[in-house]
């Protein structure tokens, strides 16, 4: 189990669930986006714009809460 972690830049990361339970007020002061999930599964994501993005989880790196992801 992964946490999907998107900042208000736009970055994204998944966090180990462990990882996250640790440091879950940090982790959501910084980041407007955090969805429970899977490293299986795959994400669906909107632009403003209304375009569709499909992410593969696995596809994601894997980072710490300090990190600044992709």
């Amino acid at each position: 189990d992964v946490v999907f972690v998107m900042n208000r830049f736009g970055y994204g990361k998944t966090v180990d669930r462990a990882v996250f339970d640790r440091n879950e007020t940090q982790i959501r002061e910084e980041s407007t986006v955090c969805i429970p999930c899977r490293s299986n599964e795959k994400l669906y994501l909107f632009t403003k714009e209304g375009y569709l993005h499909q992410l593969k989880l696995s596809d994601v790196p894997a980072g710490k809460p300090k990190d600044k992801g992709v």
